[in-house]
C-alpha cells in the first residue's frame, strides 16, 4: 500500500471510531418546507433525544472537536460558509415528541410544542440508535441515525505535551493579542483573512480590532492536551480571560505548510 493510501485508511478508521457512522443509505431523507433533507445527527442529554436533519451534510470531524455533540454543533453548522437549514425533533424519555424547532441561516428559528404525537412513527429507539419518520406541518422526514451520548472521541493522534507546531501557532497568537501587537496579529492570521482585517483597520490603525480580539481571547493560556488529524488540530487549554479562570479549545489548521488559529472557544472553569 502506498503512503497516501495508508494515511487515507488511517483517517477513515479514526473518524469511524470518533462518531458512529451511519449505514450505507443516507441517514435521513424527506423534505422540510421547500428544502430537501440530506443528512441527520442525533444525541441524547438530560432534556431528551435530539434528532436534527439538515439540507447540508454535517461535518462530523468538526463536531468531534469539543468532545461532545450538542446544540452548539447545530449552530456552527448553520453559519458561514454552509448557511445550512436545520429541523429538530426532540423526544422525551417515553419516546414521544416534546417539541420541534426550525432554524434558518442567520440565526432565525421557530419552535413548536403543540400535540404532534400522531406524526411520529418510531421503528427503533434504544441507547445507540433511533429510526423512524415524522410528518407534521411542513416536515415530512425519515431518519435512521446513531445516537451519541456522553463524550465523543476526536479523530487523529495525540499531540505532544506542548502542542507541537499547532501549539506554537496558538501561543504566538495569544502573545500577540496580549501585547496589542496588531502587525504581528495580521501576520499570524490566515492569508485569506488578512486583506479584510487590514481594510477594517484603516480608520483607527487596528485599535478596534485589537480591542475586540483582547476581549474574546485569553490573556494567558497553558496547553493541556490535544490531537492532530492531517492538516487540522485541536488544542485544549487552561487560561485566564477578563481576570477569570477558564478552559478552552483552539482549532488550528495548516495551509501551505503554516499553522493558523481558526477559532478559539472558552468557558468558565468549574
Amino acid at each position: 500500500m502506498n503512503p497516501s493510501a495508508s494515511r487515507l485508511l488511517v483517517a477513515v478508521i479514526a473518524l469511524a471510531v470518533a462518531i458512529p457512522s451511519a449505514r450505507a443509505a443516507a441517514p435521513a431523507s424527506g423534505k422540510v418546507g421547500d428544502w430537501k433533507v440530506v443528512d441527520a445527527i442525533a444525541w441524547r442529554d438530560d432534556s431528551g433525544t435530539h434528532i436534527v436533519v439538515s439540507d447540508k451534510p454535517f461535518d462530523r470531524t468538526a463536531i468531534a472537536g469539543d468532545l461532545k455533540m450538542d446544540s452548539s454543533d447545530v449552530i456552527s453548522h448553520q453559519m458561514d460558509p454552509l448557511q445550512a437549514q436545520t429541523y429538530e425533533v426532540r423526544l422525551d424519555d417515553e419516546g414521544t415528541v416534546d417539541g420541534t424547532s426550525l432554524s434558518m441561516p442567520g440565526g432565525s428559528s421557530f419552535s413548536f410544542t403543540s400535540d404532534m404525537e400522531d406524526g411520529l412513527k418510531l421503528t427503533k429507539n434504544d441507547a445507540s440508535h433511533v429510526a423512524g419518520s415524522f410528518k407534521y406541518g411542513i416536515a415530512d422526514i425519515r431518519f435512521d441515525v446513531p445516537v451519541v451520548s456522553g463524550a465523543v472521541a476526536r479523530p487523529g493522534q495525540p499531540l505532544p505535551a506542548d502542542g507541537g507546531e499547532p501549539g506554537k501557532a496558538f501561543n504566538a497568537q495569544i502573545a500577540a493579542i496580549a501585547k496589542g501587537d496588531f502587525d504581528a496579529l495580521v501576520k499570524l492570521s490566515p492569508p485569506e483573512h488578512r486583506e479584510s482585517i487590514m481594510a477594517d483597520a484603516k480608520k483607527d490603525g487596528g485599535k478596534m480590532e485589537m480591542m475586540a480580539a483582547q476581549a474574546f481571547t485569553p490573556s494567558k493560556a497553558t496547553i493541556t492536551g490535544g490531537s492532530i488529524d492531517g492538516d487540522k488540530a485541536w488544542l485544549d487549554f487552561d487560561g485566564v480571560q477578563m481576570g477569570e479562570a477558564m478552559k478552552g479549545l483552539a482549532i488550528v489548521e495548516r495551509k501551505d505548510g503554516e499553522w493558523y488559529v481558526r477559532n478559539i472557544e472558552t468557558r468558565q472553569a468549574k
